[in-house]
């Protein structure tokens, strides 16, 4: 009993040990022997093209990042006024 439950440690062990060998050699193939830690330069880091905006204090909308913050919720103010209209 006692030699079955040490050959199933010893098994354990090996295959532990094997699948954490592959997981390291996997991670150094896939991302190259390099140091892990990187510093990016200013304009290497990604800036999303849109952003949020909130108008008239209850409407967050969001607009592309060179778009004018006033003329749009100018637009989008307009635009929902013409909405209730038509509604009514």
């Amino acid at each position: 009993m006692h030699s079955r439950q040490s050959s199933l440690n010893v098994r354990m062990a090996f295959i532990i040990l094997l699948f954490s060998m592959l997981v390291a050699i996997s991670d150094s193939f896939l991302f190259g022997n390099r140091n892990y830690i990187r510093f990016r330069r200013p304009e290497d880091v990604w800036e999303p093209p849109f952003r949020t905006i909130l108008c008239d204090n209850n409407f967050p909308i969001r607009i592309q990042i060179n778009a004018d913050p006033e003329e749009t919720c100018r637009n989008f103010m307009n635009q929902m006024e013409k909405a209730i209209t038509y509604n009514q």
